[in-house]
């Protein structure tokens, strides 16, 4: 079943490197299609075809079918693969994961991601992922800073679980690319 799936991703990008992560907890090895978005691979016709909204990443399925957008490649994973889960058993586990996953994007993804799209020299022109070209405004990385400084969640727990098997180990080979050092403040 998993070599019948195709995740589109890119080395540099967060939300591609929050599926490969989901992929490696699960122990699920599936085909890998790198986008190079320094090139703008995204936005080519070929690209576009699969994911008219033109990020990163996106699960193909057999069918075709393409699902993009983190949380909902991760569902789609949890329940083709339902060995050892990781978004919870059970309907208050599965809240709770629920709850905290989009609080943690709200509050501390969206606001990193805020401040990178508006003061990243090679981002001007496209302020926010997708389709459409927006300008960046300095303000917002500015906003952004403040954020990620007083709203950064620290009552997130700690899910236990047993230790990694050598093969889950190996198979991490995921860095982010990209670092917090524009967030930081100006002198």
């Amino acid at each position: 079943m998993s070599n019948d799936l195709r995740l589109y991703h890119s080395a540099a990008s967060p939300n591609s490197r929050r599926v490969r992560i989901f992929l490696a907890e699960k122990g699920i090895a599936i085909p890998l299609a790198p986008v190079d978005l320094a090139k703008g691979e995204q936005h080519s016709d070929a690209y576009r075809a699969i994911n008219p909204r033109r990020v990163v990443p996106t699960l193909v399925l057999e069918d075709g079918t393409a699902i993009g957008e983190v949380p909902a490649i991760w569902r789609y994973l949890e329940e083709v693969f339902p060995a050892q889960p990781l978004l919870g058993s059970t309907p208050k586990d599965k809240a709770l994961v629920a709850m905290w996953e989009r609080r943690a994007e709200l509050e501390g993804f969206a606001a990193v991601m805020e401040g990178v799209r508006n003061a990243a020299e090679r981002l001007k022109g496209r302020a926010i992922a997708g389709p459409h070209d927006y300008d960046q405004i300095p303000a917002l990385a500015e906003r952004s800073r403040l954020r990620v400084k007083t709203s950064t969640p620290t009552s997130i727990p700690v899910w236990r679980k047993p230790p990694m098997s050598p093969a889950t180990r190996s198979r991490r080979q995921i860095s982010p690319h990209w670092s917090l050092s524009i967030l930081r403040p100006k002198p």
